[in-house]
């Protein structure tokens, strides 16, 4: 029976917690009962899912990541408070910092016009400096110009120069890193709270979850003022490989929970009114640095892929990792404890998911290169490092200008590997040829569904609107093999339609507009020459020797018109040029109205929740017939 129950933790007491006891398997009904009954929330527009790795975020710079060309210039900042550091310690004043070559350049630019050769001033300055030095004006080759030239290179400071970067600077540049990918998860919560987005932290399976990018999310949730729905789904078969004190403490005050919660009635409605209180587990200043956890001992038996060498040892900046899971996340706004099967929760119904990726080792490589082949919704945040570093290099590459002339050795040397991990070892050209497979198959996925944003230059409103664009194109999944560009000829298919129909109701506009000013003419020509035959005598007769104005030809004349006006206006009536004109237009923007809802997926076209996992498969099986329809189509089109 389903059970829910109202709590906070100890020491915060102005937040209510919601949690759910899930003891079997779960339809998608009823949690979607779950969420409109118990929690009395509106489904969300989309769930958000970050992955980071398992290494510390104050970590996850490596020295050869600062030694790359986008980290040079935090480096050459880190060395500049290095040596104020210093200064500080030793009480010397640190020497001027060097220029870079850009100010070089433009001091020379500038200085141009005073070390022209016909400066008179400079030619006595320069004979003085040269005479003094010993040197003669006349025999050296070596001009006042080169030798304030010399001099600016000399002072000046290239970020080519960096070779090796020391310990402090290190830090700094891993500090600086940690502050930004802070400041870009606060701008994550702030837009997810406006638009409904839940962020979803997903604990069932140890592996598949990111302690990096949680730890993230807390230290941003505590530095923002919104705060979004954290859903966290977590099992209580996890903690069964924990053998701390901690966690067996924290179990125990989840059951003592438990047992408090109250069954959720038929209807969706729970009966629980009492808020409970159990222990904090932690609190994320806690985990602030990772040395305190290198000596202590894991509370649970390590990942295989952790494992470095024939030493079998964990490297230490993931230590804290085990530490930091042995309890439930702690900054959640609802949670969902499973005792059952992880496999039964069905997340698809509380939304479509999408990802955000930075860093990330192993695990983490497997995990991006899984939603990268499924198509999955996602945006790399570049110049991070790790996995999420080489994919979002490679995926620059591809959709560079002139990518398809690339072959693939050029492409394997734009690809930035800055770990020494196993995964590095692997990846190459099977991640090149899964990409070029995925862009021939849907050449618009890397630009709409896919992304990248580089962290280092970009900011955090630049990349927030990369990760609200790519979330507000729902339009995730790889298509059917064979379809290719068949969503965007069909596109082409219906603009063509829609311009075919506007062309159309165009002709039968003017054709409908010449019928009634014909009319229009014959009608006043008929009453017009009827008043002057019957009226003839009065303005002066007939003149019978004319060739066109004798009583005959007018006669005749009169009976023509009737006859031709009669004639067009059955014509008109018939081929009804005006109701054709009306049905053409409104179809054409009745076409276009229908491209914009299926591009922004709204209305028949938006991703609609099913009830439960068989009307979900029954969906896609008639999609699978609707796409092969539209395949067929757009074959006889062409």
């Amino acid at each position: 029976m389903l059970t829910s129950v109202d709590f906070r933790f100890s020491g915060n007491s102005s937040r209510k917690n919601s949690a759910v006891f899930v003891p079997f398997k779960v339809s998608a009904k009823q949690l979607q009962s779950i969420v409109a009954d118990v929690w009395q929330m509106p489904a969300p527009n989309m769930l958000i899912s970050v992955d980071a790795g398992s290494a510390h975020p104050s970590e996850l710079a490596t020295k050869d990541l600062c030694l790359s060309k986008e980290y040079r210039n935090w480096a050459q900042q880190g060395r500049e408070q290095t040596a104020q550091t210093e200064a500080r310690r030793t009480g010397v004043k640190p020497p001027p910092s060097p220029r870079s070559n850009s100010t070089a350049e433009e001091t020379k630019r500038r200085s141009s016009s005073f070390f022209s050769a016909n400066n008179p001033m400079l030619k006595r300055a320069s004979a003085s400096m040269m005479e003094a030095a010993g040197l003669n004006a006349s025999n050296d080759p070596i001009t006042t110009s080169d030798m304030v030239n010399r001099a600016l290179d000399a002072t000046s400071t290239s970020p080519e120069d960096f070779s090796e970067i020391t310990d402090e600077q290190y830090k700094v540049v891993n500090n600086l890193l940690f502050q930004k990918l802070v400041t870009v998860f606060c701008a994550i919560l702030d837009a997810a709270a406006m638009s409904n987005n839940w962020i979803i932290v997903d604990r069932t399976r140890p592996d598949e979850s990111s302690t990096t990018a949680e730890l993230l999310l807390e230290l941003a949730i505590r530095q923002t003022n919104q705060r979004p729905a954290v859903v966290v789904i977590e099992s209580l078969k996890r903690f069964s490989s924990f053998t701390s004190r901690a966690s067996q403490n924290h179990v125990n005050a989840l059951m003592k929970l438990a047992s408090a919660s109250t069954p959720i009635s038929a209807d969706g409605e729970s009966t629980s009114s009492e808020v409970q209180v159990i222990p904090n587990p932690y609190s994320p200043e806690d985990f602030d640095t990772p040395g305190k956890f290198h000596d202590l001992k894991l509370p649970c038996p390590p990942f295989k892929e952790h494992l470095r060498g024939p030493t079998g040892t964990v490297a230490p900046k993931r230590k804290w990792m085990y530490h930091y899971s042995e309890t439930t996340f702690s900054s959640g706004t609802h949670y969902i404890f499973l005792e059952g099967e992880v496999d039964s929760f069905p997340l698809y119904a509380l939304g479509p998911v999408g990802y955000v990726h930075a860093h990330g080792g192993t695990l983490a490589y497997k995990r991006l290169r899984s939603r990268i082949s499924q198509g999955k919704q996602l945006v790399m945040l570049h110049q991070t490092g790790g996995a999420t570093q080489a994919f979002a290099s490679l995926h620059k590459a591809l959709t560079a200008p002139l990518a398809h002339r690339k072959s693939t050795e050029q492409l394997l040397n734009e690809v930035d590997i800055f770990s020494g991990e196993l995964w590095a070892g692997a990846f190459g050209v099977p991640e090149i040829m899964m990409f070029k497979e995925l862009i021939s198959r849907a050449p618009q996925l890397f630009f709409k569904t896919i992304l990248s944003v580089d962290l280092v230059n970009a900011s955090a409103e630049q990349t927030l609107t990369t990760v609200t664009g790519c979330f507000a194109n729902s339009n995730g999944g790889i298509p059917e093999l064979g379809l290719g560009d068949a969503e965007q000829t069909m596109i082409f298919n219906a603009w063509e339609r829609h311009l075919l129909l506007w062309n159309n109701s165009r002709r039968l506009r003017n054709h409908a507009h010449f019928m009634y000013f014909f009319l229009s003419i014959t009608a006043f020509a008929t009453a017009l020459f009827s008043v002057i035959y019957a009226n003839a005598e009065i303005v002066g007769g007939f003149d019978e020797d004319a060739m066109w104005l004798n009583q005959e030809n007018f006669g005749n004349l009169l009976v023509i018109l009737p006859i031709v006006t009669a004639l067009v206006g059955t014509i008109r009536t018939r081929l009804r040029f005006v109701d054709k004109w009306k049905i053409c237009e409104m179809a054409s923007f009745q076409i276009v109205n229908e491209i914009y809802q299926f591009r922004t997926r709204v209305g028949r076209y938006g991703d609609l929740s099913r009830s439960d996992e068989e009307d979900k498969s029954d969906m896609n099986g008639k999609g699978s017939k609707l796409s092969a329809v539209n395949k067929s189509h757009c074959a006889r089109e062409r």
